[in-house]
Parts: structure tokens; sequence; C-alpha cells
């Protein structure tokens, strides 16, 4: 005997609760995000800025290590004392 199809659709489809799991929450059950007038756009466009600081550090990190090495507190550095 062969099983109807709408049994194996049945039988494949996620549970309804999976499907409201996944569901975006609304404005009104978040408060920061509606007191910040937060939504998708705000979180792109934060979170490429932080990736960009992200990587400005990444970049210049071994950099900045390598000119606080040389660094020697025995002479001036803030160039008035030096051009006497």
């Amino acid at each position: 005997m062969s099983t109807p199809t709408h049994e194996l659709e049945a039988a494949s489809a996620p549970p309804q609760e999976a499907h409201r799991s996944l569901e975006r929450r609304p404005l009104e059950r978040r408060p920061l995000a509606r007191a910040l007038r937060w939504n998708r756009s705000s979180t792109v466009l934060l979170s490429a800025f932080l990736l960009t600081l992200g990587v400005i550090v990444y970049v210049w990190w071994p950099l900045a290590q390598e000119v606080l090495a040389t660094f020697d507190p025995r002479y001036p550095w803030g160039g008035g004392e030096a051009l006497k």
C-alpha cells in the first residue's frame, strides 16, 4: 500500500513550535529596541561600523606594537624640548 502524499508532507514538515521560535519578536516586546528606535538597518550599520573598527585594530596593532617597542622614556618625546 502506498502512503498518501499529504501524510508524507505532514510527516516531513517542521513542527509549528520550531517555526514560532524563528519568528521575529514584535518591537513592543523588546523595550530597549523600542526605546532606541532600533531596527534591522540600525543593526546592519552598527555591525558594519564595528567590523570596520575590528579590521583597523587588526591591521594596525602590529605596527603600533613595533613603534611602541622603540619608545625610550629617557629621550624627550614632546618635540619642544628636543629643539632647544
